[in-house]
């Protein structure tokens, strides 16, 4: 089966092979910018001590003796911006900045409330294939991209069934990538509302090694969060 990295480097070298190469139907290069905004839904973020031996604090069942798991980040909001080329009317290119912002609350199998704010900014490099033989306005595409992004896991609260702690929060930077579909709707030859959805994996979730503390002046040890950030996103944009 072919992995999402692989999809999105075969979309990324199919796309430019085409721009490069040219066809019957090249055009003069058009710039064109762009914004978008929509909803972000965390998945399989998998936020987990780092090591479950230094100070168990993300458990796997009442009794505190596993190792649990934290399944996602929350769903937030996704805003970006940034501009590109259409290559010819099949192809284009574009580079985006896009910022997330998440609110982790969510149990472990201890029944230990955790919340903290979570947010990312990704800069990608992206490039689509549009159906311009599609009839009527709508013109469907598919695309990829790669990019880098810097994730803030910001401090943290857990509330568990005997009391409350607190802890510190981290920053991770690293490979990003994203596969994405939708529709463009032409409203003038300059202007196209864009409507699609995004899977995107933004890289490492972390938080700093150090203590807890428990509000009563007790410090409590921890390794460290360690997680993923991915998310399903829904998108309404404009390209003009």
């Amino acid at each position: 089966m072919v992995g999402r990295k692989s999809l999105a480097r075969v979309v990324l070298v199919s796309a430019a092979f085409t721009a490069a190469g040219g066809t019957s139907q090249a055009q003069t290069k058009e710039r064109y910018w762009r914004v978008d905004l929509g909803v972000s839904k965390s998945v399989g973020a998998d936020i987990r001590d780092e090591d479950y031996s230094v100070g168990e604090v993300i458990n796997g069942d009442p009794n505190n003796t596993t190792a649990g798991t934290l399944s996602d980040a929350g769903t937030g909001v996704v805003a970006g911006a940034g501009f590109g080329w259409q290559f010819n009317p099949r192809v284009r290119g574009d580079l985006t900045l896009g910022y997330r912002r998440y609110r982790l609350d969510t149990s472990d199998g201890s029944d230990t409330r955790f919340k903290a704010d979570i947010s990312s900014l990704a800069l990608m490099v992206g490039a689509y294939y549009e159906n311009d033989a599609a009839s009527g306005p709508w013109k469907p595409y598919i695309g990829a991209g790669l990019g880098v992004a810097r994730n803030k896991f910001g401090d943290f609260t857990g509330t568990a069934p005997g009391g409350t702690f607190s802890g510190p929060g981290g920053t991770s930077t690293g490979f990003a990538w994203m596969v994405t579909t939708g529709f463009g709707f032409l409203l003038s030859s300059r202007r196209v509302l864009d409507i699609g959805y995004r899977y995107a994996d933004l890289g490492k979730l972390e938080t700093s090694s150090g203590n807890l503390s428990d509000g009563a002046g007790n410090l409590l040890p921890t390794s460290g969060f360690t997680g993923k950030l991915r998310a399903h996103e829904l998108l309404v944009g404009m390209r003009f």
